[in-house]
């Protein structure tokens, strides 16, 4: 069983931690961080999910995110990303950890002041069933982790996002599907309706 020693509490349910004092890994559980200080151990059994940061760039990703976007929002795109790979076995480009939360979070930040507007971007849902099943899923774990409302449209745009970002680090794989006709097409769509948002 894992050792897992507490680095840097987020909240009472998120914190930092060194996993066997060799890798580096945010914990999410109820209660897990509460009253728990720098050193302490945390019961793998508390853990719900867990995020490896066993990489500089996803430490770096992940620092970066922090500076501006609250954890909850953060831990909850990173878990939707998660849910993709894992559920649906859909691979994206590492980008999209970035993009999506920053999204999520200036949606959030809308729905929020009351400024929520429906999205115009074009349904391609026929064309794309998995991407938008991808997002239907996220609109509801968002609502649950973030105790908000997002309503059922804003699916619209996070499956742009996975849309735009599918494929893998491989160049090759990416090459293919740059060259697709269609691909091409939609990502002519993905980049106006980015830029008329300010979708980034």
């Amino acid at each position: 069983m894992a050792l897992l020693v507490v680095n840097r509490v987020y909240n009472n349910n998120t914190v930092l931690v060194d996993v066997d004092n060799s890798d580096q890994a945010i914990v999410q559980g109820k209660g897990v961080g509460f009253q728990k200080r720098h050193g302490d151990d945390i019961s793998p059994t508390r853990v719900e999910r867990i995020f490896y940061l066993n990489t500089k760039e996803a430490k770096h990703r992940f620092g970066t995110l922090l500076k501006d976007v609250p954890i909850d929002i953060t831990m909850t795109s990173f878990s939707i990303i998660e849910m993709a790979k894992q559920t649906y076995h859909y691979p994206v480009m590492d980008y999209i950890y970035v993009t999506l939360t920053d999204h999520i979070a200036q949606t959030y930040k809308h729905i929020m002041a009351g400024k929520y507007q429906k999205s115009t971007a074009p349904d391609i849902r026929d064309k794309y069933p998995t991407e938008y099943e991808i997002a239907d899923k996220a609109v509801e774990m968002i609502n649950h982790d973030l105790n908000v409302r997002f309503p059922k449209d804003a699916a619209q745009a996070i499956a742009l996002h996975f849309i735009n970002a599918h494929g893998s680090e491989n160049s090759e794989e990416k090459e293919k599907v740059e060259q697709a006709d269609f691909g091409d097409n939609v990502n002519k769509i993905v980049k106006s309706v980015f830029k008329e948002w300010r979708i980034l």
